[in-house]
């Protein structure tokens, strides 16, 4: 178990940093990176923390592992925690992988007997072979990360706290570790666990806290507040402009924002048939994408655009267009929205970009979203479509409501 009750913490600055700052009496600089932060989190129970770099999520693993104390507030910790905060942190970079396997099972604890007990298991794990006798100041970040997450498991935590690490790993040896992680979980530990994939972060834990500016702005069903978190960043993201669009700016800027700027998307959301805000669907459950726009002056032949993919893998990409439907705009707002009323994707996590562009030139781009929304599918037992590229056969409706 874990409560933080009012928890806050300060750092001094050195004259010339920027940060957001504040005056003491006496003329020092202060950065307070957590104010006020009141958490608890029961035996048992899994929390994912989230927010932007810089917003205090790595300084509350911290305090929560007894590396740093907080300048104001309690902390109340109850159980045997491991983690994997810092890369590199506990290692010895003139030490072997073994060497080091003893090092850091004494710095959580563990005597060498219970080490030699678990050493098979960590070896095996880190799956680092003859490098296991190489210096680590050898190793790659993604070696540190296999050895570290090995040795952090076989402490046999109740408590296990995870920081942004995990995304050094390749795929595989991440799927390994969220495998071991959920057994952990089903075994009783209580794990706080960090990640910039909001998706990771909501499949899972439970629960999402929410770090802006070292507050907590939500806390609660994970699904809900990362899909919180997701439009705040959006809505910050929307506040520029489109860049303006070249042929390569989609390959250069992989996630970013590109068009012409003659019509830009103010907001999109993604409802559910009733009409509610989601996140996660069922494979077949239908999917409304709900876009505000506002158009700058008079555009006909607009054709709408969307794609939805995996990582690396795209699932299908439509245009109005091709399906025979154009649009209109006068000078204003408008809300137009996209009915999928039966996705049949398989589950995982997906990309979602939209565009606006003119029909008899698709390389006119309005405004396009390149992977700028997320959403999650769940499999609801029915057959699904498979996730090779493909044009979506099942039926798309688009609706101009004003």
């Amino acid at each position: 178990m874990i409560r933080l009750d009012h928890v806050s913490k300060c750092y001094g600055l050195k004259h010339g940093i920027a940060w957001r700052l504040s005056w003491h009496s006496r003329g020092r600089r202060f950065h307070w990176a957590l104010r006020d932060i009141c958490l608890e989190i029961p035996q048992g129970d899994s929390l994912a923390l989230v927010g932007i770099n810089g917003c205090g999520k790595t300084t509350l693993l911290k305090i929560m592992s007894n590396v740093t104390r907080p300048t104001r507030g309690v902390v109340s910790v109850s159980g045997r925690i491991s983690g994997l905060i810092d890369l590199g942190a506990g290692f010895h970079p003139d030490l072997t992988g073994m060497e080091n396997i003893f090092l850091n099972g004494a710095l959580l604890g563990m005597s060498r007997r219970q080490v030699l007990g678990k050493l098979d298991e960590v070896i095996d794990f880190a799956e680092l072979g003859q490098f296991i006798h190489t210096p680590v100041r050898h190793y790659s970040w993604g070696m540190f990360l296999r050895l570290g997450f090995s040795i952090a498991i076989a402490a046999d935590p109740e408590i296990l706290i995870v920081d942004e690490a995990l995304a050094v790993g390749d795929g595989y040896f991440q799927w390994k570790c969220l495998r071991k992680i959920e057994r952990l979980k089903k075994a009783g530990c209580t794990l706080v666990f960090v990640s910039h994939l909001p998706n990771m972060a909501e499949s899972v834990c439970r629960r999402a806290a929410w770090i802006h500016d070292g507050v907590v702005r939500a806390d609660g069903d994970s699904s809900v507040v990362v899909a919180q978190y997701i439009s705040h960043v959006h809505d910050q993201m929307g506040e520029r402009g489109p860049l303006n669009f070249s042929h390569e700016i989609s390959a250069i800027v992989p996630d970013a924002r590109v068009g012409t700027g003659e019509l830009v998307i103010n907001s999109a959301r993604l409802l559910d048939a009733s009409g509610g805000r989601r996140h996660a669907f069922q494979s077949h459950e239908p999917i409304i994408i709900d876009i505000n726009l506002t158009a700058h002056k008079t555009i006909n032949d607009v054709s709408i655009g969307f794609c939805i993919e995996k990582p690396g893998q795209p699932v299908t990409i439509v245009h109005s267009a091709e399906r025979g439907r154009v649009f209109a705009f006068q000078p204003g707002n408008h809300n137009v929205r996209i009915r999928i009323p039966q996705p049949r994707l398989r589950g995982g996590n997906y990309y979602l970009s939209l565009s606006f562009n003119s029909r008899g030139d698709l390389f006119h781009v309005y405004d396009c979203h390149l992977k700028r929304h997320t959403f999650t599918v769940t499999e609801s037992g029915q057959s699904a479509y498979s996730e090779r590229f493909m044009d979506l056969p099942c039926d798309v409706s688009w609706e101009n409501l004003a």
